[in-house]
Parts: C-alpha cells; sequence; structure tokens
C-alpha cells in the first residue's frame, strides 16, 4: 500500500469523483507541475511500424531520422497496431536500416522489440531523450527563482529522479560532505546558486527521463478520516472455509501546496 501511494503521488492522474461509480484518483507531482518546466526532448515527427517490414522485420519509418545506434527515444504519443510498443517508455535504436528506417530495442543495446500484432496507425509521434547537463540544472532552478507571484521560495528544495539521472548528477556536482533525513528518506545534498544545500533523492518510482525540484516544505500526505481510524483501518470480511479474509481500506491524497513552488525537466537519458 505504501509503495501504490508513493507511486501515486509522484505519478497519478487526477480523476474527479462525482459518484461512486467513479474511483477517486489523486494527482500526483508529475502532473501537477505545469508552470516551470524543461523540455529536453528533440522532436523528430511521427514515424510508422511495420510489423513485417519487407527486407527487416519489425521496422520504423521516419524520414531523415538522423538517429544512430544507442539513441534514446520516446513516444509521447501513439495510435493504435505496432503491439509491444507504448507510451512514455524508453527505447533505444538497435539498427539503423537507411536514413528513413530504424529498429528499436527495449534495452540498451539488446535485440530488435518485435511487434505482436498489426502494423502501426493512427498518429506515433517519437521523441529523442537528451544527457542531463548542469545547465538544464542551472535554467530550471533560474526559471523558478524569477517572477513575483510564482517565485519558487525554495524552503526545503530536493531533487526526486531516477537511478541513471541521480548518477549523471553526482558526476556533475558531486555530494556534499553530509546527508540528512526526511520523512523517512536518505537524502544527499549538492550546492547551487540559489540554495546553501539542495537535497537529491533516488526514487524507484519515478518516471523515466524526469527529474523533479520539490519544495518539501509544502508536501504533506492528507487522509480522509473514516469514523474513528485517522489513516486505514483493516475490516474483517467473511470467513472461507478455515480462512480469514480482511481488507484494508482507506484513502490518501498529496497536498503540495503551489505547484509554482516545484519545478520539472523532462526528455532525459535513462541509460
Amino acid at each position: 500500500v505504501k509503495k501504490e501511494i508513493e507511486f501515486s503521488m509522484l505519478r497519478g492522474s487526477y480523476q474527479y469523483s462525482a459518484s461512486n461509480a467513479t474511483a477517486r484518483k489523486m494527482r500526483g507531482l508529475r502532473n501537477a507541475i505545469s508552470t516551470t518546466r524543461l523540455d529536453r526532448f528533440t522532436a523528430m515527427g511521427n514515424a510508422t511500424f511495420d510489423v513485417t517490414g519487407g527486407a527487416a522485420e519489425d521496422l520504423w519509418t521516419l524520414a531523415a531520422h538522423s538517429l544512430a545506434v544507442g539513441d534514446e527515444v520516446m513516444f509521447t504519443a501513439v495510435g493504435t497496431g505496432a503491439e509491444g510498443y507504448a507510451v512514455d517508455t524508453p527505447y533505444w535504436a538497435v539498427t539503423i536500416n537507411s536514413s528513413s528506417t530504424f529498429q528499436l530495442s527495449a534495452t540498451k543495446g539488446g535485440s530488435v522489440l518485435e511487434g505482436t500484432g498489426a502494423d502501426s496507425s493512427g498518429t506515433w509521434t517519437i521523441k529523442k531523450a537528451n544527457k542531463l547537463v548542469k545547465a538544464d540544472i542551472d535554467r530550471l532552478l533560474r526559471q523558478m527563482v524569477e517572477g513575483t507571484s510564482t517565485a519558487a521560495k525554495l524552503s526545503n528544495p530536493v531533487i526526486y529522479t531516477g537511478a541513471y539521472i541521480t548518477q549523471a548528477i553526482s558526476e556533475i556536482y558531486g555530494y556534499a560532505p553530509t546527508s540528512r533525513t526526511a520523512g523517512g528518506v536518505a537524502i544527499k545534498e549538492i550546492i547551487t546558486e540559489f540554495t546553501p544545500r539542495m537535497g537529491v533523492v533516488f526514487d524507484r518510482w519515478m518516471q523515466p527521463g524526469e527529474l523533479y525540484i520539490l519544495d518539501l516544505a509544502v508536501i504533506r500526505p492528507v487522509y480522509m478520516q473514516i469514523l474513528d481510524h485517522p489513516l486505514f483501518m483493516a475490516e474483517k470480511l467473511a470467513q472461507t472455509g478455515s480462512a480469514e479474509n480482511w481488507q484494508l481500506y482507506g484513502e490518501c491524497t498529496v497536498e503540495y501546496g503551489p505547484e509554482t513552488d516545484h519545478g520539472k525537466i523532462k526528455g532525459l537519458t535513462t541509460a
């Protein structure tokens, strides 16, 4: 349950419930941050997939794609067909067949990801990811602190990101000699122009290729009180044979304060 809550706080999509027939869903930080965002993707266009491919199977076609073997890409919009491929998932160029055709792998340096169904139809928008550089974090911080009514306070800023980008930050900055914990999370620290110390947290539930600067001073979980239970409660259900059945029930969301207190970078390489 804790893992599901953490995942939703980072990546959840808000859903309003007008009745009990529709589940309530929290809005995670990924979808909440709308003002201060950097997009590091390089636009490529709309590609098409041929499951038979003629001379080579599982072939993507995009005129003048300019990809090289090992480049990381992601589909930011998908149509139908091309089963085995999905939106918001990293893929790597594994074979460059021509200036207009290529094949993709689900892992860097892996084998061709074979389609399991029909050719693609509709719009398959593909973009190339780029490696994190110090200028990206500098630019995001600069945009966060500029302005008047929307300037981020950076009271307790922490970078949240995945494994590869955490290592990239280490290569760029190194770490300050002290560390700390907040809310049970181990936080390493870097030094920037706008923050005496800024934490860095690796979180396995982060969206691949994204980095968030979150102000933990304004973030907290919020629970709905149910009867006399402030958080979650266990309820006993009907017994099945000699087995006792229980359900764990509760409702939780995340309060994140002004979304302008946070920033986001997307379109970063993940391996």
